[in-house]
């Protein structure tokens, strides 16, 4: 295959990628708006006199949308990760065969504005990290707080189940968050890999 055939064709590869990673991009970003919703609904719920056991188990329920929103934002942000690397392979592949570095978005640009941008210079965290964890916490907070104003049943029992099931959601929260915050190597093992593939 010549150099403008096989140009036209990453062309064409690299336009598809970037529209994928739009998708999942605008897909994970929505997650977000929807675990805000759920909690607006509980208030909403008593506003509306519906029945306090509803709204008891809308507390309860709550953190499952929570954290089933939060499982899947991680998985369609660990797409964009791994089509960024793709993407950035591509752009070095485009690149050297035009003889310029114009294709720089996914292996420069991004890594070097956004993925790289954190809450104070000097630490490791990030600020997209900051805002997952923080979003999802407070969430979380909201719940509980919840959970305790609207509880008509004010058994010791309720409250030790209650604990123990909020505890859990903490907990897999916390764990999808770590996810959440490792889930950017992948975009460098994506490219790594992808550029192995063509040398083979």
């Amino acid at each position: 295959m010549n150099n403008d055939n096989k140009l036209q064709a990453l062309l064409s590869l690299y336009n598809n990628i970037i529209s994928e990673i739009d998708f999942f991009q605008n897909q994970g970003d929505s997650t977000g708006v929807i675990s805000v919703i759920t909690v607006v609904i509980i208030p909403l719920l008593n506003t509306f006199n519906v029945n306090e056991f509803v709204v008891f188990c809308a507390c309860l329920f709550a953190p499952c949308i929570v954290l089933l929103n939060l499982q899947r934002g991680l998985q369609a942000h660990t797409f964009v990760a791994m089509l960024r690397g793709y993407a950035a392979s591509i752009e070095e592949n485009i690149n050297g065969i035009i003889g310029e570095n114009h294709y720089l978005y996914n292996s420069c640009l991004v890594d070097r504005y956004i993925a790289s941008q954190k809450v104070v210079k000097s630490r490791g965290l990030k600020t997209s990290m900051l805002t997952t964890f923080m979003m999802h916490y407070v969430i979380l907070v909201i719940c509980i707080g919840f959970f305790i104003f609207y509880n008509p049943y004010k058994f010791l029992a309720v409250y030790i189940l209650a604990s123990i099931w909020y505890l859990l959601a903490i907990l897999f929260t916390t764990k999808l968050c770590i996810d959440f915050k490792n889930k950017e190597s992948k975009r460098f093992e994506s490219k790594e890999y992808c550029l192995q593939q063509v040398k083979n």
